[in-house]
């Protein structure tokens, strides 16, 4: 399976949407929650970094739902999150700095999508075997 092949399928775009989606109300939930003093200032990077693997989960999850190649749909969603908040990063702040614990948020969004990716590799379409004979050879008449 190639890149080519991950990045035009709608539902990639669509995960990653919904990744973004969920980084953002969760940063917006979090900086109320600050605001009127219920999580202190202390507890910011912890939210920061909860946020980020709720979004590696719930894009994941919504990417890794193929039938085929779950692990790589979801990988792919990592890497691409990772790109999108590095590029705003660097383009508001001018500069970026994995030293102040930036790079917990990297492995959050990892996490995050390899637990969506586990999750949805076992989930296939098949049908289960039953032990036993075929059922071919269940409606042989008995010889005697």
């Amino acid at each position: 399976m190639s890149v080519w092949e991950v990045l035009r399928t709608k539902q990639m775009w669509v995960a990653l949407a919904v990744s973004l989606g969920v980084l953002l109300a969760l940063w917006a939930l979090g900086a109320m929650l600050i605001s009127k003093g219920t999580l202190s200032q202390d507890g910011q990077p912890g939210w920061i970094a909860g946020s980020y693997l709720a979004a590696g989960l719930a894009g994941g999850w919504i990417a890794g739902r193929k039938k085929k190649g779950s692990m790589t749909y979801a990988l792919a969603v990592a890497v691409l999150l990772i790109a999108v908040s590095v590029l705003l990063a660097w383009i508001l702040f001018s500069g970026i700095s994995f030293a102040g614990g930036g790079w917990k948020n990297v492995l959050c969004i990892i996490a995050g999508c390899l637990l969506a990716g586990f999750m949805t590799a076992g989930r296939r379409g098949g049908k289960v075997r039953r032990k036993g004979l075929p059922a071919a050879q269940k409606k042989l008449p008995l010889r005697r």
